[in-house]
């Protein structure tokens, strides 16, 4: 959609690639921008550049849009609030060669904060942290070698994947990544993280957007789960457990206030230790720990909100405008 303090960053970093110009094509499927995005876009003199529509302006549409159209033999999904190191697309292609049972391929991604402000620094720290999304391998480690995962950031896939196991679910404006990757792993491929090179993604700016990506990824996560067959981590289940623990303290409320406020100030002691030693260990900057923790808490309780939502529902009204 409206992406123009982001596009030119990114298309930088595909023209500086050291991958050959010549191999490659560079596909932008605009979500019917008015923000002046598409009029920038055809006014860049790029040889192998083609800009598409999406009227239906969310991301599995536009993914799908992208590969019945590309004309190469690999794809490589670049989202534009990230640039991307200038080995990035020939670290993925020469994996993706050298190991034929692969069916997609990423790299660890590094969270940027979108801008200097307290707020926005101390969300992309929050997601770059196990407090704030788990075990979630590419957003907190650097594996030593090749690591086989379940999800990876973006992706590059053989162009052939997707005649085996489908394109992306455009029912899912969340979580389609997963679903695709659990799909490949069913028809019996690897999924792949890397060493690197690190992908910079720049983080929301303020807890509001923050709070609705959060709240959308729980949204959709038990739909992903339903049409899987599985949950696939546990983690997923943190925030729903948190929420379930808000509505027993409710309930104690009622008997005693002592024991309710026990309750509650156990979480948020929790919080503010975990913080308190994460900050300490990592980069010392005890100038965000509140921030910090507003971030994780709204993450964990915006999933939580969603995912039991869904539950509870047992469809989503795909009409959602997305946090960009």
């Amino acid at each position: 959609m409206n992406e123009i303090d982001y596009i030119g960053n990114l298309l930088n970093s595909v023209l500086d690639q050291d991958y050959p110009n010549e191999y490659t094509e560079i596909i932008v499927v605009d979500g019917m921008s008015n923000d002046g995005t598409k009029e920038y876009l055809k006014n860049l003199k790029i040889n192998n550049l083609l800009i598409l529509e999406n009227e239906a302006r969310y991301v599995s549409n536009a993914m799908n849009i992208g590969i019945k159209n590309c004309i190469g033999d690999i794809i490589i999904r670049m989202d534009v609030h990230s640039t991307y190191p200038r080995n990035y697309i020939s670290t993925l292609v020469n994996h993706l060669i050298d190991f034929p049972e692969i069916g997609n391929v990423g790299v660890p991604c590094k969270t940027l904060p979108a801008n200097n402000s307290r707020v926005s620094r101390a969300i992309s720290f929050a997601l770059s942290s196990p407090l704030g999304v788990g075990n979630s391998y590419f957003r907190t480690t650097i594996p030593l070698n090749y690591k086989s995962v379940d999800t990876v950031p973006f992706g590059c896939w053989r162009k052939e994947i997707f005649q085996k196991v489908g394109l992306f679910d455009e029912e899912l404006i969340r979580n389609q990544d997963d679903e695709l990757n659990q799909r490949i792993i069913k028809a019996g491929m690897k999924i792949h993280l890397l060493p690197g090179p690190s992908v910079k993604y720049y983080g929301r700016k303020d807890f509001k957007s923050h709070a609705k990506m959060f709240y959308q990824y729980g949204l959709f996560k038990p739909i992903v789960n339903k049409k899987i067959g599985k949950i696939t981590t546990l983690r997923q289940l943190a925030p729903l457990m948190l929420i379930l623990y808000f509505l027993f303290s409710l309930l104690v409320l009622f008997f005693s206030l002592k024991i309710f406020l026990i309750l509650i100030g156990l979480v948020f002691s929790g919080y503010f230790l975990s913080s308190f030693i994460y900050i300490i260990s990592t980069s010392n900057n005890l100038g965000l720990i509140f921030h910090f923790i507003a971030s994780i808490f709204l993450a964990h309780i915006s999933y939580g909100f969603g995912y039991i939502k869904s539950l509870i529902l047992r469809s989503v009204n795909k009409n959602l405008s997305i946090s960009r």
